[in-house]
């Protein structure tokens, strides 16, 4: 899969630019998971614009170092790609993998794409990388099941993005044995930065893009 770096890093990227690349990932989202309404929409949009820092470039790399010495990722430095950020050794690896076998090319529908077949396809290679059973969860939550495990939002960083802000306190303690209290308190922070942004996305939905009431 051919991978080309993104021109600008997120804080200079032209508004035009951003849009087009917000837009095509959008309609994917919407083509795939729109029949699921706004709280799908919202959660996905919303993940996405926290992860790839609001860029939605297709191949938007994990950005690496501090101050001068601040750097993109490079495939195989085992880093996370794409709007939903995901990583080499897990979701990256296995997308990469899929796209091969499909005959498909890299791009926000394409990753879009991926994500709808771990969730829904029994035998996909994503679906096999996820697990049945996490992939259940994220199915009732975008069905507004009874017995859903929690909003969408919140499963789908759990169960998919595996993000670190929704992980269980013995996780920390186990990851991080000596500050993990610290860490903890610090993830605590980025969750509440990212659903801001979930947040934003419903607001958009709601009362600008499809109106109010939805």
């Amino acid at each position: 899969m051919e991978y080309v770096e993104p021109n600008y890093m997120p804080e200079d990227m032209p508004q035009y630019i951003r849009r087009g690349y917000r837009e095509n990932f959008e309609e994917a989202v919407k083509e795939f998971f729109g029949e699921y309404g706004i709280e799908a929409m919202s959660a996905i949009m919303g993940h996405a614009r926290h992860e790839s820092a609001g860029t939605f470039h297709p191949q938007q790399p994990q950005i690496i170092g501090s101050g001068d010495s601040r750097r993109f990722a490079k495939p195989g430095e085992g880093k996370a790609f794409g709007p939903l950020q995901f990583e080499e050794g897990s979701h990256e690896t296995v997308y990469r993998e899929w796209v091969k076998q499909n005959g498909l090319k890299d791009s926000s529908r394409s990753r879009v794409a991926y994500l709808h077949s771990t969730i829904f396809e029994k035998d996909s290679l994503g679906q096999k990388h996820l697990g049945a059973g996490n992939a259940r969860r994220i199915r009732k939550a975008l069905e507004g099941s009874p017995d859903a495990e929690g909003t969408i939002a919140d499963v789908l960083g759990y169960r998919f993005l595996k993000a670190k802000e929704y992980q269980p306190k013995e996780w920390f303690q186990e990851k991080f044995p000596n500050t993990w209290e610290q860490e903890m308190e610090e993830s605590a922070k980025r969750l509440k930065v990212r659903n801001e942004k979930i947040e934003a996305e419903r607001r958009f939905y709601t009362t600008i893009k499809f109106g109010f009431g939805g």
